[in-house]
C-alpha cells in the first residue's frame, strides 16, 4: 500500500469513528484491510503515544541544558 492509500485509508477510518461514536482502535481492528496488514498488537503498538514521540523529551532536555549552560557563560544565570 503507498503512503498515500494509507493515508486515505486512515482518513476514511478516522471519520467513521467519529460518525459512529466508537473506538479508533476498535473501527482499525474491525476493518478488513488493516486487518490483513497489521496484527492486533501492531495495532495497539501504533496508537501508543510512547511509540511516536520518539526522542522528544530529550531533545527538549537537551535544549534546555544547552539553554542554562549559555546563559551561564553570558553571566545571565
Amino acid at each position: 500500500m503507498s503512503r498515500q492509500e494509507a493515508h486515505e485509508l486512515l482518513r476514511k477510518l478516522t471519520m467513521k469513528s467519529k460518525m459512529e461514536k466508537r473506538h479508533f482502535r476498535e473501527i482499525l481492528l474491525k476493518d478488513d484491510v488493516v486487518g490483513g496488514k497489521l496484527s492486533e498488537r501492531e495495532i495497539d503498538d501504533a496508537l501508543n503515544p510512547r511509540n511516536y514521540l520518539g526522542t522528544a523529551l530529550e531533545q527538549v532536555e537537551l535544549i534546555v541544558k544547552k539553554a542554562k549552560e549559555e546563559r551561564e557563560v553570558r553571566g545571565l544565570a
